[in-house]
């Protein structure tokens, strides 16, 4: 069996990823040969690779299809069926809806007329809707629901009982009088959507997140439970195995199905009526449920949960001979350090991050979770289905979970220093995957140090070799903003503005931005710290993710133009530097900044005296060798007029347009003068502001200057070499 998953996984990878698949189909013919399995076997093995090379390739077609139609959706007025709602601190509210028979996740920021309507159970209804559909790398096809019919709002036809169910336990626990309920369901069915995005980022950021989806350790509790329970009552061992099968069945619709939830359930369900002569070894029954749950819903190979489940559960059933004859204590850090190999891969792959803090925080949290937090949420959800707001329980909970939170934050200052990867080619992750599992065997043959030091070894190679040592510049795909990034032949980082907007309610600033394009953007490019941070000017659309940013990543320098700041948003940007040792420096002290063979000259055209912020834009003028960049922030013609008489500009190779490409930027004689040979275009789609202005475009197809906006080319970035080499990140915002 675990043969034939093998095969079926190579053909299922041939599509997307050439070079992992071949080498799983060497191993594949490896196994066959040391094995001397039969030749029908062999053939076997061809015929399923070939059959879910067919699977894989419909559904990937499948999936540019819809991409295809999300594009061409990119704004939507239909009705939508709501099957989730989730109301945040009733300011938005979030989940899943259903329109043209497509699932997509969608947000709505709630406005004060829409209070007292259907606010509170939309999940019960069928509306008109009005939104925009936004996709990242980063996030799925997100609809941005701009405006609810709540006249057209009919109700849908009555839940399941199950879905009763749900929703009459999670009412339960939220009205329980704890201060952490969605804490709970999280634990109890996996749903970590109505979670505090400041805990649950903590939580992924040390490395512990698994631990808050349904995991083997969840069916194992409430199998052992059921079956302690009856067998005291000399219950008939069958009618104990039907019931904990019942009990399973519906713990998998409280988790909504969610993968690693069946993995575990399918697996307990096999063991529990396995006869007992019935050699089936766990390596089989995981490569079963593997086979089962991929052709049943092929689209789950995608999914990130299903993949950290499997793998980890791979290496500790084939480690499973080396440890067993382990003292208790030494097995719990040989399985600990195993299953941080087994993540290793997918964090890599999807994260562009080493989680090194997670080897130490999963040795504390793993006994937390097992022990205590699951067994005592797990007694909470069966009471709550009979009392709720008991003041003894809540207490404990209470208690329990704010010192659980208090070690999060502990763990999280100590992950200031992060390791990330930059994006890696297939060919590299096949490389680094053969090196995994060569660290794995020397493991499993007890040479701990050798294995750790291989891994790091390989790490350290690999991140070294997949940075680009020629300078580049890129322009993130932030929307209405600016924000862009300039990487030193030596990995100096520069990020000169953030980012940003309001959200629709006008009353907070989101930071989507920052969490699903910049942080994954900096993440792909190998960028752990930021050497310095360069706001031009004090407008939301350019430091608004400033905040934001502070928290998640290191930042050693923040220069800004100290005099176009508010004393008291001043005072505030110190407080923040102060908190997060950062050093502040003003603009107006500095004129060069040197950077390996780069230089980053500060151009003065501040116009004080003005009442518009965008005349006060720091400009940067960037050398490397032969090559020019000019970073002209929002600055506008009257700061172009001083920046010709008080400077002999170059002829520049790569320009960043100001103020979004508006007429009000880009005189026809400053251009002439600078000639530029790429214009890059900060922009969002569908902007109210109609940027970039017609005129701004004319003038520079006139210079035949080569253009580039963000709104039509997603994420743009330009390496310092010969040609100049251009890539495009398409995507939308």
């Amino acid at each position: 069996m675990f043969y034939i998953a093998l095969a079926f996984l190579a053909g299922a990878l041939w599509y997307s990823n050439f070079y992992i698949s071949l080498l799983i189909f060497v191993c594949l013919l490896y196994f066959v040969a040391i094995k001397r399995l039969t030749l029908i076997c062999f053939v076997l093995s061809i015929f399923i690779s070939i059959l879910s090379y067919n699977i894989y390739s419909n559904l990937n077609n499948s999936i540019k299809e819809q991409e295809i139609f999300n594009k061409h959706h990119e704004q939507i007025s239909a009705f939508a069926h709501v099957t989730s709602a989730i109301v945040q601190n009733n300011d938005f509210i979030k989940g899943h809806l259903i329109v043209y028979n497509r699932e997509y996740n969608y947000i709505y920021y709630i406005k004060k007329q829409d209070k007292g309507k259907y606010i509170h159970k939309l999940k019960h209804y069928t509306c008109k809707i009005n939104g925009n559909l936004t996709h990242s790398e980063s996030q799925n096809a997100l609809l941005v629901v701009k405006s609810i019919d709540f006249k057209s709002c009919k109700i849908n036809s009555n839940p399941n009982l199950i879905q009763r169910h749900i929703d009459f336990i999670n009412n339960q626990i939220v009205h329980s009088g704890t201060k952490y309920p969605y804490r709970i369901i999280a634990l109890i069915t996996g749903d970590t959507s109505q979670l505090n995005s400041t805990i649950k980022d903590a939580v992924k950021d040390i490395g512990i997140y698994h631990l808050l989806a349904v995991s083997g350790s969840h069916v194992a509790v409430i199998t052992l439970i059921i079956y302690q329970s009856l067998v005291r009552w000399n219950t008939p061992l069958i009618t104990i195995k039907l019931l904990c099968v019942c009990i399973l069945v519906i713990f998998a619709v409280e988790t909504q199905f969610a993968p690693s939830a069946l993995r575990s359930i399918i697996a307990m369900i096999i063991i529990l009526f396995k006869p007992k002569r019935t050699s089936l070894s766990g390596l089989n029954i995981l490569a079963f449920v593997f086979l089962l749950l991929l052709i049943v819903q092929p689209d789950f190979l995608y999914d990130i949960g299903f993949q950290f489940s499997f793998l980890i559960s791979l290496f500790l059933i084939l480690a499973q001979p080396s440890i067993h004859h382990l003292s208790r204590l030494k097995a719990f850090f040989v399985i600990t350090y195993i299953a941080q190999l087994g993540a290793l891969l997918i964090q890599i792959y999807h994260f562009n991050q080493v989680q090194w803090i997670g080897i130490l925080t999963n040795l504390i949290f793993v006994p937390l979770y097992s022990f205590i937090y699951f067994p005592l949420t797990l007694f909470f959800f069966l009471i709550s289905h009979i009392f709720i707001n008991i003041k003894l329980l809540n207490f404990i909970i209470d208690y329990l979970f704010a010192l659980h939170d208090q070690l999060v934050y502990f763990f999280l200052k100590l992950n200031n220093y992060q390791w990330n990867i930059p994006q890696l080619s297939n060919m590299t992750i096949m490389f680094l995957s053969i090196l995994v599992i060569l660290s794995f065997i020397i493991f499993i043959h007890k040479k701990y140090i050798q294995s750790l030091a291989l891994i790091i070894l390989s790490l350290i190679i690999v991140s070294y070799t997949a940075h680009s040592h020629v300078p580049t510049l890129t322009s993130f795909d932030v929307g209405q903003g600016d924000s862009l990034l300039y990487q030193t032949s030596r990995n100096h980082n520069i990020l000169i503005d953030t980012g940003g907007k309001t959200a629709q309610n006008h009353s907070t600033i989101t930071h989507n931005i920052a969490k699903y394009h910049i942080i994954p953007s900096l993440k792909k490019r190998g960028v752990s710290k930021l050497d310095e941070v360069i706001i031009t000017h004090p407008h939301v659309d350019h430091m608004g993710e400033l905040t934001y940013l502070m928290q998640h990543i290191r930042i050693k320098q923040l220069v800004i133009n100290s005099k176009s700041f508010p004393i008291s948003q001043l005072n505030v940007i110190k407080k923040w530097c102060s908190k997060y040792n950062i050093i502040l420096i003003n603009a107006d002290h500095i004129n060069t900044m040197h950077f390996d063979d780069s230089t980053i000259q500060f151009l003065r055209s501040y116009i004080y005296d003005s009442q518009d912020k965008n005349e006060q834009s720091i400009v940067l003028l960037i050398k490397y060798h032969y090559k020019t960049i000019l970073l002209m922030g929002d600055a506008s013609q009257r700061n172009e007029k001083i920046l010709m008489k008080k400077y002999h500009l170059p002829h520049i190779d790569i320009l960043k347009v100001g103020h979004h490409g508006s007429k009000t930027s880009s005189s026809m004689i400053f251009l002439k003068q600078i000639q530029p040979k790429i214009s890059i275009i900060s922009s969002g789609k569908h902007n109210k502001y109609h940027h970039p202005s017609i005129e701004t475009i004319h003038k520079l197809l006139s210079i035949h200057s080569k253009l580039f906006n963000t709104q039509d080319k997603g994420e743009i970035s330009v390496s310092l070499d010969s040609k100049l080499t251009i890539k495009l990140n398409h995507g939308n915002h």
